[in-house]
């Protein structure tokens, strides 16, 4: 995902879409709004991943209005929950907006009858493919509309029509000096010039003609499912419409059926572009949770996240399971271990774990895990701290994720909240390496929500390190690694890298300065 943004949602009236780096931290007060930007992310990818299904047209298309708020790890429940609390929730709208794969896609939701609703209904969808500037509009209210737009807005575009008299006078001029030189030079290179504003002034017109157009119909779902999402179904309408036999009758129509029939490959491309990129985006969530100190691990206890991680684990084929039904990652193993493996034994060692790990089936209901020290005795995760334990559960989580989407070109987003928690100061910047290098090695897209001032602080050194040792740009990690800084009461800002690892700018009061705060306070009591 490249941006989210959003209006009326939560706690913000408006949150412009902020851009996302491989690897992001939202860093931050409580109830600052860190969670916000996460939750809105995964409702519109939800909505985005509403399929199409056959089934009663009339039924459809407001099954597909459908935006649902109660989807798991979102927390929301209702729209009454989801719209900002200064709105009228019987009257105002939520505004989602996502950049993915090059496409900006808005979603409007009202509320349904009931504000109590788990959903509320979209009111209007806009697309915009980026690359081919093309636009899709729908309007499911009132005078329900579907609008396909391929006006061209960038900015040579725009500077040539801008310029359009300005090459028309120019061409005049010339056509003049022509005639009246006697300069055979200066004819030659009149005629050039001739050439070239010619060539131009008829790329500008084509363009007035064909490109730069705007066609709206009557909304409806088209007649084949051949897409797999609701949305790209709808903009693959318009390929329906190019299809449609001419009516001659229809003379309003004529022009809109002739472009459309001249751009059916672009809109095709288009919809496959897009189905392509609601495919790829997947979230894996990381909450944050209660370590427990359980000896034992039961897979029949949906809500105990701990023990849904070790039965995931155990499952995932990460490792072989012996004939005892134990799974043993050491590294005093004599096999080779596989790359999700030398992960987990390399932090198990920095994070100061342990050197190995063992996880054991008891009659396919539960499980233990034990830790296995430098000289292979073993101690049940139960009596490590707090920290090991919550760690250990981070690492196995990652491993899992590692192994299922081992050979698929498109990787989840991963979302990850609070993992300092129970966490040492050392610990907590020692988490900045790990994120960094699952992001980079492994090409996960990350977003870690966290209070942490280690892990930003050595987030930071890593930058400096990779520009300074490694020669990377300042650009180039300008877009991998973004730090953005939620105040409680204003909007969140991007903490902009320069080339020492530094920010541009600072942090609000109460983040980076608070243990220098007291330090200070400390050195006037002791001058007392």
């Amino acid at each position: 995902m490249d941006k989210i943004g959003f209006k009326n949602f939560r706690r913000y009236n408006e949150l412009s879409p902020l851009s996302l780096g491989r690897l992001t931290l939202l860093s931050g007060g409580n109830n600052s709004g860190k969670s916000t930007l996460v939750k809105a992310a995964m409702l519109a990818i939800n909505y985005l991943k509403t399929p199409t299904i056959d089934s009663n047209r009339l039924i459809n298309m407001l099954h597909y209005r459908k935006f649902f708020f109660d989807i798991n790890n979102v927390h929301v429940s209702s729209f009454i929950r989801g719209i900002n609390n200064k709105c009228n929730p019987e009257s105002d709208r939520i505004l989602f907006s996502v950049e993915l794969g090059g496409f900006s896609v808005s979603i409007e939701v009202k509320s349904s009858d009931n504000v109590t609703n788990s959903y509320g209904y979209v009111s209007s969808i806009l697309i915009e493919d980026i690359e081919r500037s093309i636009k899709y509009n729908f309007i499911f209210e009132g005078s329900s509309s579907m609008t396909i737009d391929f006006s061209k807005e960038n900015e040579e575009e725009n500077e040539n029509d801008n310029n359009l008299e300005d090459i028309s006078n120019e061409i005049a001029e010339l056509e003049e000096l022509t005639k009246s030189s006697k300069d055979f030079q200066i004819i030659a290179d009149a005629n050039d010039r001739l050439t070239t504003l010619r060539q131009r002034l008829r790329l500008i017109e084509s363009m007035d003609g064909k490109d730069n157009k705007k066609y709206s119909f009557p909304l409806s779902l088209p007649s084949d499912n051949k897409n797999p999402y609701f949305v790209t179904n709808m903009m693959a309408s318009f390929i329906g419409i190019a299809n449609k036999t001419y009516n001659g009758d229809d003379n309003k129509n004529i022009d809109a059926y002739n472009n459309l029939s001249s751009r059916e490959k672009d809109i095709t491309l288009s919809v496959l572009s897009l189905v392509d990129a609601i495919s790829s985006y997947k979230f894996e969530y990381i909450a944050a949770h209660a370590a427990s100190q359980r000896s034992f691990y039961t897979i029949y206890d949906a809500s105990d996240y701990t023990a849904q991680t070790v039965h995931g684990f155990f499952n995932s084929g990460v490792a072989k399971i012996d004939t005892d039904g134990c799974i043993k990652i050491s590294a005093n193993e004599k096999e080779e271990v596989s790359v999700p493996e030398k992960l987990m034994l390399k932090y198990m060692n920095l994070f100061d774990i342990g050197s190995g790990i063992r996880v054991k089936s008891i009659n396919n209901e539960s499980y233990t895990v034990d830790i296995i020290d430098d000289s292979l005795k073993m101690m049940p995760l139960a009596d490590k701290g707090m920290g090991a334990i919550q760690l250990t559960i981070l690492l196995l989580r990652i491993v899992l994720l590692l192994k299922k989407y081992e050979y698929t070109s498109h990787k989840p987003i991963i979302l990850v909240e609070e993992p300092e928690q129970n966490l040492h100061p050392k610990t907590q910047s020692l988490l900045a390496d790990f994120f960094y290098e699952i992001s980079t090695a492994f090409k996960f897209q990350i977003l870690v929500e966290t209070h942490s001032e280690y892990l930003v602080r050595k987030m930071q050194v890593i930058f400096a390190s990779q520009i300074k040792i490694e020669n990377k740009s300042l650009e180039e990690l300008n877009n991998l690694i973004k730090v953005y800084f939620f105040p409680e009461n204003n909007t969140p800002y991007l903490m902009t890298f320069l080339n020492n690892g530094r920010f541009e700018n600072t942090f609000d009061p109460g983040f980076f300065d608070e243990a220098g705060k007291w330090n200070r306070e400390l050195n006037k009591l002791e001058r007392l």
